[in-house]
């Protein structure tokens, strides 16, 4: 009796060196769909946002194991070995952060055939934590947080305040993201600006010429306005929440209500609200995903 499905066996992926992430690809479904990720923390978000899709696909954290680095270069190495080997296996997929890219560079990127059109990069936001920055998704944690502690901890009830204290980051966001673009231009090995920095245009500057004392003070603050320019005050979309937003929200929460709450720690109950109100971008992905035909070998 003929049949027409193939044996899944250990020499199909012979090309990932990783055991880990194999035994992960042969324990998935014939028929689900992989998603490489960038970390530990993404896929936990990803299998929350996408719960009713988790026989459609799958999503595999790239680092694998804690000592291991993640990120979008190992997420896009992952996808091109299987694009190469499989290259009619349309079952695998690379889903990675904007991070500090034009959209120009995105869409150059997305577009190389060693892709094959299965590379999906977020571009409304700088990276997945960001999207986490929305005033109902940080109400709504804010009222969990003080229900958890039997409202003993007094958090933001007023809306009009909350507003002001994150439009007051983003603001900061766009200067940092700015300095970020401006210390990237002169050398991609510095450090970029990120966290508790003071966000001020002056202090950011003064921080920048710091790095770079053998080019010219002007020439400097000319490449920073330039780049404030091209951000246009969309700090979420050009820095890391993540970094700066979770340090500066943080530091708000004290000086109000001598309260310690990191965002960071928090990522699978942010996942959960924000999965009541899903963006529109990872909408597009799941049809992304589910778009792709799969033909297995």
């Amino acid at each position: 009796m003929n049949s027409s499905f193939s044996t899944i066996s250990d020499t199909k992926y012979h090309f990932i060196s990783n055991v880990a992430i194999r035994n992960v690809i042969l324990n998935a479904g014939r028929k689900q769909k992989i998603a490489f990720v960038e970390g530990c923390d993404d896929k936990v978000v990803f299998d929350i946002l996408y719960k009713e899709n988790r026989l459609d696909f799958a999503f595999i954290d790239v680092s694998n194991h804690k000592e291991q680095m993640g990120g979008c270069d190992k997420v896009k190495s992952f996808l091109k070995q299987c694009v190469a080997s499989l290259p009619t296996d349309k079952r695998f997929f690379g889903i990675i952060d904007r991070d500090l890219n034009t959209d120009a560079d995105i869409e150059i990127e997305k577009n190389l055939p060693d892709y094959d059109n299965r590379l999906f990069i977020f571009t409304e936001r700088y990276t997945l934590e960001n999207y986490f920055v929305d005033i109902d998704v940080l109400a709504e944690f804010l009222r969990g947080q003080s229900i958890n502690h039997k409202r003993l901890i007094r958090l933001i009830d007023d809306a009009e305040k909350l507003k002001q204290i994150v439009s007051e980051i983003i603001l900061c966001l766009a200067n940092v993201a700015a300095a970020n673009f401006t210390i990237r231009h002169f050398d991609n090995t510095k450090q970029f600006i990120e966290r508790s920095i003071e966000c001020g245009e002056i202090e950011i500057k003064q921080r920048i010429q710091h790095l770079f004392q053998t080019v010219e003070v002007a020439r400097v603050n000319e490449r920073f306005d330039h780049f404030r320019e091209l951000v246009n005050g969309d700090g979420l979309k050009f820095a890391s929440a993540k970094d700066y937003f979770a340090a500066q929200f943080n530091i708000h929460l004290e000086k109000l209500y001598k309260v310690n709450i990191q965002l960071n720690n928090h990522k699978s109950e942010l996942a959960w609200i924000l999965k009541e109100k899903l963006p529109f971008e990872f909408k597009q992905l799941r049809e992304f995903i589910m778009a792709n035909n799969t033909q297995s070998q």
